[in-house]
C-alpha cells in the first residue's frame, strides 16, 4: 500500500488511529495507536500503515487527500477489526448467558485467545472454530443457568488467572454496582471478577438501573460497560462519572 497524506482545509480537533501491518496480513491491532490532531496539523501515513476512518470533533470538516493509485482492487482495502479491549494472546473468562454466547461467537479467530467458561454451549461453539484454547470449568450443571456452579467450579476458578472477564448481569446500577438473583451464581460471578485483571459488563437496556437480590461487585470493580446504541447520554454519563469506560454498541441494521 502507498503513502497517504491528509491536509485539512478547515477542521476542528480530529482523531487519528493507526496500526502497522501484521505479519499475517491486515492491521496489527494490538499495536494500534491513537493521536488527537489539532486544526493546524496535517497527517501523512507511511506505506503499509493501516488507519481507521477519520473522526472529527467540534465542527464539520473538509480535507484534501493525496495518495498513489494504480487502478487495481489493492488501491484500497477495508477490514473489520476486533474490539480493542480484546487483544491477541489474552485469557478470557466468559460467563453463561445469551449475551455472552453472542460475544463468544463474535471473537475473531487465530488471535491465540484462551477462553475459560462455565458454559458448555460456549465451549462447544468455540471448539468448532479455529485458533482457540478452551477450558471448560467443571462442576454441577444447573439447567436453569445453562452452566456449571457450586464448590468444584469455584475451586477451579481459584486456580486460574484471566486478563478479561465477561460476567453475566441481572442488574447494574451506577451507584450500587452489579447484582444477580441467584445466590450461588452470584458467588461464582464474584469469583470470576476476582480472578481477572479487568471486567467487561455487556448489559441490555432493561438491566441498567434494575434491582436484584445479591450483590456481585461494587461499581468500581467494573472497568468497561457496553450498552445498546439507544441508551441516552445522561445514563451513560452516570456510569462514566464512576470511572467506567462506556462503549455504545452499533445499532442493529434492519
Amino acid at each position: 500500500f502507498s503513502s497517504q497524506t491528509f491536509v485539512p482545509i478547515y477542521i476542528g480537533k480530529w482523531l487519528v488511529v493507526v496500526a502497522p501491518q501484521a505479519e499475517s496480513g491486515g492491521p496489527a491491532v494490538e499495536r494500534a495507536e491513537a493521536f488527537l490532531a489539532s486544526p493546524e496539523q496535517g497527517v501523512s501515513y507511511r506505506p503499509n500503515t493501516w488507519h481507521s476512518g477519520l473522526n472529527v470533533f467540534d465542527r464539520v470538516a473538509r480535507l484534501v487527500v493525496f495518495m498513489w493509485l494504480d487502478g487495481t482492487p489493492q488501491d484500497e482495502e477495508a477490514v473489520a477489526v476486533p474490539p480493542f479491549m480484546v487483544r491477541e494472546g489474552q485469557v478470557l473468562l466468559i460467563d453463561t448467558g445469551s449475551t455472552n454466547a453472542a460475544i463468544a461467537s463474535a471473537l475473531p479467530e487465530r488471535m491465540g485467545l484462551t477462553v475459560i467458561t462455565n458454559a458448555p454451549d460456549i465451549a462447544l461453539a468455540l471448539y468448532e472454530r479455529e485458533g482457540f484454547e478452551i477450558l471448560l470449568l467443571g462442576g454441577r450443571i444447573d439447567p436453569r443457568l445453562g452452566g456449571t456452579v457450586g464448590a468444584q467450579t469455584l475451586q477451579e476458578l481459584h486456580r486460574v488467572r484471566a486478563d478479561l472477564c465477561f460476567p453475566g448481569a441481572c442488574a447494574i446500577d451506577a451507584d450500587s454496582g452489579l447484582w444477580g438473583f441467584d445466590s450461588e451464581e452470584s458467588l461464582l460471578k464474584r469469583a470470576m471478577i476476582e480472578a481477572s485483571g479487568e471486567t467487561v459488563v455487556v448489559a441490555t437496556s432493561d438491566k441498567l438501573g434494575a434491582v436484584a437480590t445479591h450483590r456481585i461487585a461494587q461499581i468500581a470493580e467494573v472497568q468497561h460497560l457496553v450498552v445498546e446504541h439507544a441508551v441516552g447520554r445522561q445514563l451513560r454519563a452516570a456510569f462514566g462519572a464512576r470511572g467506567i469506560s462506556v462503549h455504545r454498541a452499533e445499532p442493529v441494521a434492519d
